[in-house]
């Protein structure tokens, strides 16, 4: 029993024996890393057991995580997903029935890396076959883009670029990771140049060869020395092409020069290198000699140089043409030699060569004349037909005389010939003895003479003959119109006339005067020129926009933009010596209240007894201009057409003087809106194309506002343009010494001013209106009391202005306008004494057109001929009487029309109607003809006067025309007249003063009986 016990436990271990096979674990592998590149890491192991198969995991800055189950049979493991440069960590076990092996040992790999990039020059051009060694690795070759790369590398490589002959930068670069941008830039180093031309030490080079050379490298300029000498100098730098013109060589002559490249990197120098240019050639000779002038002992003369520059000439003369004794040497580039001290009536001849070095050439032509014997003036011209002092001769004669030069020479004639005692130069180098002067006029006395020429310098005058046409029987007519030049007055001179001096209205200061920021307006002395306004220690900055002068200084003025305060500047300026005053820019404003109702009754024509004046057949005349100074005037408007003349904008500096608040508009309505043609309105001046015109001149801008300076050119462009009346709807309350000095110019050039008193209700006038040169106009309303409004003093006359108290109110006064709101002409109502004074500057257009001028006279007229409608202190001198004033029996200046005839004979006289015709009927003859009105009633064409003839076309060296009248012949002759302005002088003659009277005297005197028999 004991013995089967024990068999039993025997058995029983070997089972568990065997059982104890089954559960032992797997060995681990044995791991290893045959291979590593810049994206992958290959691993290997051994493992000889019997395994089911292999887990690997991988570590990389954390925790071993699992990779990859491997099968059993596998032996190695490629892990491609790796950065490059970057160390990994791995570990594997094996496994049977789900019993892992321990753990491998841990094996480390770190990836390569691979670097990149392009090698190129400055100008981003590749360059090919750039070794880039790496140290410790094998290099890489740049390929045709400049292109490189190289993988495999690990820790840290030093990079160098290296290719013969070039530089690189960076001249190397370390890496100790990937990257795809390892650049180089490459220069490559000059070599000395070579291949010269012309070749080194070569000859018979033409005078006219460029250096060129080659040479390699990059980016290459070149240094070229160049000369005579073994050490020639440098010609030029930093030449951008590798060749070099010297421009003009010389002949037969040895040359060195040098050339050196030079780029960023380096420098490199040629050999110095010769060559030796052609011999001199035997220059051409000469061609067409011939003599050019000549005298009693000199001989000009000329030819052809086909040679070069500096060939010398030599020339040979001979006096009998056989040979030629006489050689001389002429320096280089000559074409021309005048030969003296010659003997007078002697034949020469010459010719000429050219010589160099090489040799000479062979002779021009010969050229030969004889020297002019001494000479001597030609004959005084005689035996004139018509003969001296001749009569009654024909109109269609022709001129003929006799004349003959001591040395036979041909003569030539100048021809004198006009209605002068000096008659002027007719006709020059007449070859024949005669001359016709063409259609000559009936009786007139004609002046001539006759210079004769010899060609040589003789120069004989005969006498100054004369003769008189015969007389043509028979009369004819010259008529015509006269208008006035709007254009700028061609008698304008800088004459001197005495200044008004007193003072006739009261004048008070406003303690509310406005004026422009930081501008002033300077006055000057008489004399100074803006321009000499310079001070090097101005106390603030100033830059004058514009300056004002008047031929005689009347007005010299500058308008300043400061920087510092108008009352330090006015301080500053008026402390200078040629100052004469420094003030603000006042602000001026258009006097008026707008209102948009459109109402068609004008009680303020009749207020003044317009409709007595039109019906005694007096309407406004074309030959007189009222300048409208305001905002414009709309020269679309229907009532308003064939009325306006051109004017200018001083707001825009420009010429468009359209209306852009529709004030002025209604300003020129009221003196001329055209009258009798169905629409609108009615003007003082009955308007329309034959009567008073509007100069429209802008100086207030689109909110009725402007400045003193802009009004003081309005002024002065009105008077030199043509104007005989200035309107001013304007005014201010600042005294003013620009616009003072304005209007006493215009005032003194015989211009009568008119300007609203002000819309303040105070008895005290805005400016202008209170200078003593200018009418001041109050306004009243339809019942003649001073209007709410209108200032006031005893020195104002009273017209229509308007009463208004509500729209539509029809005691307004209605006028053409422009309604800037609807951008349309139409009508409106407005009030104000800017509705006043047209009223009294269409009055005072209506006394020039019926002849009562001169400001001084026409203002005496107003205030005499007034009518009384209250205390004068409130009313001045009254409400305007237009038929009274215009009818006013006294003071009556025509403009007269006169024709002279050729002796200086006033022939006949008239003077022009309302509508500025005249008529003249004259003997058949010829004439000139004038016009002339006599504004200051001194009997003499000068300041202030219209003044013009037939010819005259705005400018006064346009003289007088000739007019012929033949027998029966009707000629129509348009006149313009502008203003003498500032000129003293007469322009027909200090001897025609008594004649000018006599003329005016008759034409007064005509008119009066005409007058008084109506």
């Amino acid at each position: 029993m004991r013995n089967k016990m024990i068999i039993f436990v025997s058995t029983l271990l070997v089972v568990l024996t065997l059982s104890g096979c089954f559960l032992l674990k797997p060995v681990a592998p044995l791991l290893n890393v045959p291979s590593v590149t810049s994206s992958s890491i290959t691993l290997n192991w051994t493992e000889n057991s019997s395994v089911d198969g292999f887990k690997l995991y991988k570590k990389v800055g954390g925790s071993f995580t699992l990779i990859a189950s491997i099968d059993k049979s596998q032996r190695t493991y490629t892990d491609n997903s790796v950065e490059q440069n970057t160390a990994y960590s791995y570990k594997m076990l094996s496994y049977k029935l789900n019993v892992n092996s321990d753990w491998s040992s841990v094996v480390t790999a770190t990836t390569t890396y691979i670097l990149s990039g392009y090698v190129k020059d400055p100008s981003n051009s590749p360059i090919p076959n750039v070794i880039v060694h790496f140290s410790g690795y094998s290099s890489a070759t740049t390929d045709g883009n400049g292109f490189w790369h190289k993988d495999g590398l690990s820790g840290e490589v030093a990079l160098t670029p290296q290719k013969a002959g070039w530089v690189f930068t960076p001249s190397s670069v370390t890496a100790s990771s990937p990257s795809n941008s390892l650049n180089f830039t490459g220069v490559e180093i000059p070599v000395a140049p070579f291949n010269p031309y012309p070749s080194n030490s070569s000859t018979n080079v033409s005078i006219s060869s460029s250096l060129s050379w080659q040479c390699s490298g990059s980016f290459l300029k070149y240094d070229v020395h160049f000369g005579t000498s073994i050490n020639p100098p440098i010609v030029a730098l930093g030449l951008g092409q590798n060749f070099y013109n010297p421009n003009h060589l010389n002949y037969a002559t040895t040359y060195y020069w040098q050339v050196s490249a030079k780029n960023s990197v380096g420098s490199a120098t040629g050999p110095l290198w010769s060559f030796t240019t052609e011999s001199t050639p035997v220059p051409n000779a000469p061609t067409d000699l011939e003599v050019t002038s000549y005298s009693t002992n000199s001989i000009s003369m000329s030819w052809t140089d086909n040679s070069s520059d500096e060939d010398e000439f030599e020339i040979a003369r001979s006096k009998d043409g056989v040979y030629f004794p006489k050689t001389e040497n002429l320096p280089p580039n000559t074409d021309h030699y005048t030969d003296l001290n010659l003997s007078s009536n002697t034949v020469y001849y010459y010719k000429v060569r050219a010589h160099n070095s090489g040799g000479y050439s062979g002779w021009s032509n010969v050229a030969s004349v004889r020297t002019a014997f001494d000479n001597l003036q030609p004959n005084k011209p005689s035996n004139p037909t018509p003969f001296n002092g001749a009569a009654s001769v024909s109109t269609t004669t022709n001129l003929s005389w006799q004349c003959s030069d001591p040395n036979g020479d041909a003569l030539t004639y100048d021809v004198y010939f006009g209605t002068t005692a000096n008659p002027l130069l007719l006709a020059s180098n007449v070859t024949s003895t005669n001359y016709d002067p063409g259609s000559l006029s009936y009786s007139t006395k004609y002046y001539w003479k006759i210079v004769a020429k010899d060609g040589k310098g003789g120069v004989t005058s005969g006498d100054a003959w004369s003769f008189t046409t015969a007389t043509q029987s028979g009369t004819g007519t010259i008529s015509g119109k006269v208008d006035v030049y709007t254009g700028e007055s061609g008698f304008i001179t800088s004459s001197s006339k005495p200044v008004l001096t007193n003072t006739k209205w009261q004048i008070a200061s406003h303690p509310k005067n406005e004026y422009v920021a930081n501008e002033i307006i300077v006055g000057f002395k008489s004399g100074f020129k803006v321009s000499s306004l310079i001070s090097t220690r101005t106390p603030f900055d100033y830059k004058v926009k514009s300056t004002l002068r008047t031929p005689n200084d009347e007005v010299n003025i500058a308008l300043v933009k400061v920087s510092a305060s108008v009352e330090e500047a006015i301080d500053y300026f008026k402390k200078l010596p040629n100052v004469k005053y420094a003030e603000p820019n006042y602000i001026s404003y258009a006097l008026s209240t707008p209102n948009d109702a459109y109402y068609n009754k004008q009680w303020g024509l009749s207020d003044v007894h317009i409709p007595q004046v039109w019906q005694s057949g007096i309407e406004g005349a074309n030959t007189v201009i009222v300048a409208v100074i305001d905002t414009g005037v709309s020269p679309t408007h229907p009532d308003l057409q064939g009325v306006l003349v051109n004017g200018y904008n001083f707001v825009s500096d420009n010429t468009n003087t359209a209306d852009d608040y529709g004030h002025g508009t209604h300003v020129a309505g009221i003196i001329a809106a055209d009258t009798n043609n169905s629409i609108g309105v009615a003007g003082v001046n009955w308007g329309g194309t034959f009567s008073t015109k509007i100069m429209p001149i802008k100086v207030l801008n689109s909110n009725g506002r402007g400045n003193g300076y802009w009004i003081a050119e309005g002024i002065v462009y009105a008077v030199k343009h043509g104007a005989k009346v200035i309107n001013m709807s304007l005014g201010g309350t600042g005294l003013s010494y620009t616009e003072q000095d304005a209007c006493q110019y215009a005032y003194d050039n015989g211009v009568t001013l008119v300007a609203a008193a002000g819309n303040d209700g105070v008895n005290t006038l805005d400016y202008p209106a209170a200078f003593p040169t200018v009418i001041p106009v109050a306004a009243v309303g339809p019942d003649n009391t001073l209007a709410y409004y209108s200032n006031y003093t005893s020195d104002v006359v009273c017209a229509p202005g308007g009463a208004m108290h509500y729209q539509d109110d029809p005691s307004g006064i209605v006028s053409t306008y422009y309604a800037t709101s609807t951008q349309s002409n139409t009508y409106a109502y407005l009030q104000g004494t800017s509705m006043a004074a047209p009223h009294v500057s269409g009055i005072v257009a209506l006394m020039i057109s019926n002849g009562i001028t001169d400001p001084a006279n026409i203002w005496n007229v107003i205030k005499n001929t007034a009518t009384n409608i209250g205390s004068s202190s409130q009313y001045g001198y009254g409400l305007i009487n237009a038929y009274s004033a215009v009818t006013y029996n006294g003071g009556w200046k025509p403009m007269i029309v006169l024709a002279e005839d050729q002796n200086s004979n006033v022939v006949d006289s008239t003077w022009i109607d309302s509508d500025g015709d005249y008529s003249l009927t004259l003997p058949a003859g010829t004439y000139k003809i004038y016009a002339w009105q006599d504004f200051n009633g001194d009997d003499v064409v000068n300041t202030g006067d219209f003044y013009g003839y037939a010819g005259y076309n705005g400018s006064s060296s346009n003289q007088p025309q000739n007019i012929s009248v033949g027998a029966n012949s009707s000629i129509n002759v348009h006149i313009l007249v502008s203003p003498e302005v500032n000129d003293t002088n007469n322009p027909l003659g200090i001897a025609q003063v008594s004649r000018l009277k006599n003329i005016t005297l008759k034409a007064i005197q005509d008119h009066y009986k005409l007058s008084f028999s109506k």
